[in-house]
C-alpha cells in the first residue's frame, strides 16, 4: 500500500490493522507499517508528497522555454531541496521487492492520483 504522506499512512494502517497486529518498522529512517487483516500481512509505505518532478529531456537538463520534451524524474536528482526524499524512494523500492499486489492510497484527487501513478511506474521498475 501507498499512501500520499507519513500522517495518512499512519491513520489508514490504524484503521485497518487487526487484533493489535500494527507494527512500525523504520528502514534508511524512515518509517512504515506492517499488519494483519484477514490474516494476510500487509505493509504501507509512504511518499512525501511529490517523490517525482518534471525535468527537460533535453540533453544538458535545465529548463530553456518553451519546453516541449520534458519528463519524469525522482525530486531529488532534480531539485536540492528535495535531497531529503531520496530516504523515501528508497525505502518503497525496497519494500516493494516483496510485494505481491499494490494499493494506492493516495488522495483521490489529480494531483493524488499522479503521485499514485508515478511510485507504481517509476520506482517499482
Amino acid at each position: 500500500m501507498i499512501s500520499e504522506k507519513p500522517d495518512a499512512m499512519r491513520r489508514i494502517a490504524q484503521a485497518l490493522g487487526e487484533n493489535g497486529s500494527l507494527k512500525r518498522v523504520s528502514g534508511n529512517n524512515v518509517e512504515y507499517c506492517e499488519f494483519e487483516r484477514n490474516g494476510k500481512k500487509h505493509v504501507i509505505v509512504c511518499a512525501v508528497g511529490h517523490l517525482f518532478s518534471l525535468d527537460s529531456a533535453e540533453k544538458g537538463g535545465g529548463w530553456t522555454y518553451p519546453v516541449f520534451h520534458y519528463e519524469w524524474k525522482a525530486s531529488f536528482r532534480v531539485r536540492k531541496e528535495s535531497a531529503f526524499s531520496k530516504k523515501y524512494f528508497d525505502v518503497i523500492k525496497e519494500v516493494a521487492k516483496e510485494a505481491s499486489d499494490y494499493v494506492v492510497c493516495t488522495d483521490f484527487d489529480t494531483e493524488g492520483s499522479t503521485i499514485g501513478y508515478n511510485i507504481l511506474d517509476l520506482s517499482l521498475n
